[in-house]
């Protein structure tokens, strides 16, 4: 059994003995350095009707973080991190947040189909 959880450590948060995240609480994450990217107009890509034209140039520090087949291991061992970090923070309110979440599913029907007030042609 031992063997198991050190493999599912590895597996799921990268590390085996060292901890998931540092003394100061905050997972840590891989500085690398920023990726430029374009809000805007792009050639080659639909941005929707109005673009801003020129498009701005910005630096994105969490680049990295974008994986659209999520296969990347190390984007999936950060956002376990990241996870394990807020549920031993909010460990403590888990009855707070099943109450808050009964009480809103109280208030709603089930059978929903429909917006409650019309707005406009919506």
């Amino acid at each position: 059994t031992l063997g198991c959880w050190i493999g599912y450590r590895w597996w799921k948060y990268g590390v085996v003995f060292s901890p998931i995240f540092t003394s100061s609480g905050v997972p840590t994450y891989r500085q690398v350095p920023g990726t430029k990217v374009y809000a805007g107009k792009v050639d080659g890509e639909d941005r929707g009707p109005n673009p801003m034209d020129p498009p701005k140039e910005m630096l994105d520090e969490l680049y990295w973080l974008r994986d659209d087949d999520r296969k990347n291991r190390r984007v999936i061992t950060h956002l376990n991190r990241e996870n394990a970090f807020f549920e031993s923070k909010f460990r403590s309110l888990k009855d707070v947040q099943s109450t808050i979440y009964d009480e809103f599913v109280s208030h709603m029907k089930e059978t929903d189909e429909e917006v409650p007030y019309p707005h406009g042609s919506y």
